[in-house]
């Protein structure tokens, strides 16, 4: 089912006012009238439950019934991908916000074909795709999107006790479930993924020493979008599996 993300902005104590597309897409789409009801969330975990007291031109105004603080898993993923070429990139900010990462850092590695120039930016287009999947998917929260950063400055966004993980071809001694299987509940996991060519070799010494465990996905290589699909599907199913276990 469609979830409506409500900006806190348009929250008013209990009074919810819907304008743009989601109004358009509450009436003239899903057909909603005076006193019926939907879902949303103001991207901040509430699931709301709101009902509509009145339909205008420009926008439509809904009454909050319900709203339940909700936790979407134990662990939050931030994701530093190095920007792949053409579609690939949009294929893994859709699907990153499927399987619920927190944020995403674009980041400019070695092998990445974009210009410099793209450092600092964030594309509107990306913003849509998120909010558009998020919406989709009924997500509570939204998945951040960083501006592009460059591969020196990723340290500055480190999470000083969070697991690194960066797949890489070039490991031979460590897999992924082999990291995983150490027991360790982190509450915060950062992954490193690289672009079509991957990272070379000094870039895995540096990205080791800002703390990453590199790791094997296994004897093919991956294409980028895949490995992010992988990698956080072991990282979901291994941590849910300890927190399941292990309950507090």
């Amino acid at each position: 089912m469609r979830r409506f993300f409500i900006p806190l902005s348009a929250i008013q104590g209990q009074k919810v006012s819907l304008t743009g597309s989601d109004a358009h897409h509450l009436v003239h789409v899903l057909r909603k009238k005076v006193g019926d009801t939907f879902e949303a969330t103001d991207g901040q975990s509430r699931r709301l439950i709101l009902q509509i007291q009145a339909i205008q031109k420009e926008h439509v105004l809904c009454h909050i019934c319900e709203a339940h603080l909700q936790k979407e898993r134990t662990v939050s993923v931030r994701l530093f991908q190095a920007l792949p070429k053409g579609p690939a990139w949009e294929t893994i900010l859709t699907t990153a916000c499927e399987l619920g990462v927190t944020e995403i850092i674009p980041v400019l590695s070695e092998r990445t074909i974009y210009p410099h120039e793209i450092t600092g930016t964030i594309k509107s287009r990306w913003l849509r795709l998120v909010e558009e999947t998020a919406k989709k998917t009924g997500r509570l929260t939204t998945m951040t999107i960083h501006p592009v950063l460059h591969w020196k400055d990723v340290p500055s966004l480190l999470d000083s006790s969070s697991l690194k993980i960066m797949p890489w071809e070039g490991e031979k001694e460590t897999s992924l479930r082999s990291l995983l299987e150490t027991g360790e509940s982190p509450p915060t996991v950062e992954l490193l993924i690289g672009p079509e060519g991957g990272f070379s070799l000094q870039e895995a010494e540096e990205a080791k020493s800002w703390g990453f465990h590199t790791v094997s996905l296994g004897q093919r290589i991956l294409t980028t979008a895949t490995a992010v699909i992988t990698t956080l599907a072991n990282i979901y199913y291994s941590l849910d599996r300890f927190e399941n276990s292990h309950p507090q």
